[in-house]
């Protein structure tokens, strides 16, 4: 994957996206895979932001019973089952415990019916699915089951519980970054760290933007018969009209529960706190808020884990959750539900003014594909362009699924680029640092291979160096040496940089908004 700015500004593109996010990434492999040309740019790298904050699942749809919505809950578990089809060796299957009470929530006899409905309606849900990650059936655990896992729910009256399964993403960053390579393969030319400025206007309406890019400083022209902003809390703010926003929040903790996830009503309010396993620890999520202001950052205060700290001792049960524990907050922007503005909306939006813009709003992770599906076709129907989808799907050619002791597996069938690597070269076998989980050959991988184009892009997105905490000094100037060597950096460079990934580190809590927010996108009329 090669980053193609220049290239860019040199035609007229079919359809130009802006915002790189797990949305447009998703929009460009479609549009382009359908055979329409596309350039994608995003401010920052390919998400890096939202769809980085997440809980790190992909929801079958379940909770769409309530409202009867078959259709949407549909839609949910086939994308759940074609992301699982793709990329198994990035999502797996994770048993899910929702206990119920005496007195509150939902009786077990109606949770279990539930379910059954749903496998049935969902039935197809693991066709084509290697064995290994296929969803088993629910299962009716009785009080004591309960109590033997969680003794700590004893005094919040517990009355038996239901296991069922859904699906988690082992790394979003890598999840992201394997659709926008997909994207790259099938024609789509992108640009991360490139910024669209301004739109081009003739005669009232947007055909491309100008970019900026955020690492030369240089602007350049792309243009496009179509322009679509899927640039997430930023879409939803500039244009008409404006959508409110939902800050989510979760909060990274030490292992809990190593077994399962927990889904426990909250003593306020129809809610469901959720505590998940992940890589060795444990996501308590979700809380979310109103965002207030016209900023696009979320910012979080110490007031505000705290609180949602104490929500989860209420929940859980006492002496579990201390905000010294807390090792990483997660907190993404969402566009508001219409009936609920404190809650996040359950349904995609498309809007479009006057411009000519399409401003896509997707609210789920999980049906990223079908949205990317719909939009493509608003293309191929609006340019009188384009086909079927005709790009393979990464899935078709994992052969076996990957151990997850090898230090390789989240790569996937990539894994053998790096292994070639390090056969054309033992130094880069090497680990940065003695003891650290990411060799040499990672980091070179990222630049040629990944369009990594900052220290923070090789540890939090295209490796795992600082995935769950800070490495350490030495690995950081190790990584920072090796990546200036391929990227030229001289040594102020290398400086900005490592206090770039120190400062992107830092808890929210601390230090509130890590970015400053991107200008309004205003109009340049080049008629």
């Amino acid at each position: 994957m090669i980053r193609e700015l220049e290239e860019m500004s040199a035609q007229e593109h079919d359809v130009l996206i802006a915002g790189g996010g797990i949305q447009g990434v998703a929009i460009a492999r479609e549009v382009a895979a359908s055979g329409m040309t596309v350039a994608l740019v995003e401010q920052d790298d390919f998400g890096a932001r939202t769809s980085a904050n997440s809980q790190r699942m992909i929801h079958g749809g379940m909770r769409y019973l309530q409202t009867l919505d078959f259709a949407r809950m549909r839609r949910s578990a086939l994308d759940r089952r074609e992301w699982m089809a793709e990329f198994p060796h990035l999502i797996r299957p994770v048993p899910i415990l929702l206990p119920t009470f005496e007195g509150r929530g939902k009786p077990r006899w109606m949770i279990s019916c539930g379910m059954t409905l749903y496998e049935s309606l969902t039935a197809d849900c693991n066709h084509g699915l290697p064995p290994a990650i296929r969803l088993p059936r629910h299962e009716k655990w009785t009080r004591e089951q309960v109590l033997e896992a969680l003794p700590e729910l004893e005094e919040h009256g517990v009355a038996g519980g239901v296991l069922f399964h859904d699906a988690l993403v082992l790394n979003t960053e890598r999840l992201t970054l394997s659709v926008a390579k997909e994207a790259w393969k099938a024609g789509a030319r992108l640009a991360n760290h490139a910024r669209a400025q301004q739109w081009i206007m003739e005669n009232g309406t947007v055909r491309g933007a100008i970019v900026r890019d955020l690492l030369t400083g240089r602007e350049h022209a792309v243009r496009a018969r179509a322009v679509i902003h899927a640039g997430g809390p930023w879409a939803a703010r500039q244009g008409e009209p404006r959508v409110r926003l939902v800050r989510v929040m979760a909060l990274l903790l030490p292992s809990l529960e190593p077994r399962f996830a927990i889904a426990v009503p909250g003593p306020k309010e129809n809610r469901l706190f959720f505590l998940t396993p992940w890589r060795g620890r444990t996501l308590a999520g979700v809380q979310e808020a109103l965002h207030e202001g016209d900023s696009s950052e979320p910012v979080i205060s110490g007031e505000e884990i705290d609180a949602y700290l104490e929500e989860l001792q209420e929940a859980f049960g006492r002496g579990r959750f201390v905000r010294g524990d807390v090792v990483r907050v997660f907190a993404g922007l969402l566009p508001a539900s219409t009936n609920e503005p404190r809650s996040p909306a359950s349904e995609d939006r498309i809007l479009e003014d006057g411009s000519g813009v399409l401003r896509v709003l997707g609210v789920k992770y999980t049906t990223a594909p079908s949205l990317a599906r719909r939009v493509a076709q608003m293309m191929r129907d609006r340019l009188g362009r384009g086909g079927a989808r005709s790009a393979g799907r990464q899935g078709e050619k994992s052969a076996s699924l990957p151990r997850e002791n090898d230090p390789l597996f989240l790569y996937g069938p990539e894994a053998e680029e790096i292994r070639a690597l390090e056969n054309e070269s033992p130094d880069l076998r090497r680990p940065l640092v003695e003891g650290c989980g990411v060799v040499r050959a990672q980091v070179v991988h990222a630049v040629r291979r990944e369009m990594a184009m900052t220290l923070c892009d090789i540890a939090l997105r295209r490796t795992e160096l600082a995935s769950f905490e800070a490495p350490g000094e030495p690995a950081m100037n190790a990584c920072a040496d090796l990546a200036g060597q391929l990227l030229g950096w001289d040594e102020r460079r290398r400086r900005e940089e490592i206090s770039e990934l120190i400062k992107s580190l830092e808890k929210p809590a601390e230090i509130g908004s890590l970015s400053s927010p991107q200008p309004p996108l205003r109009a340049s009329d080049e008629n």
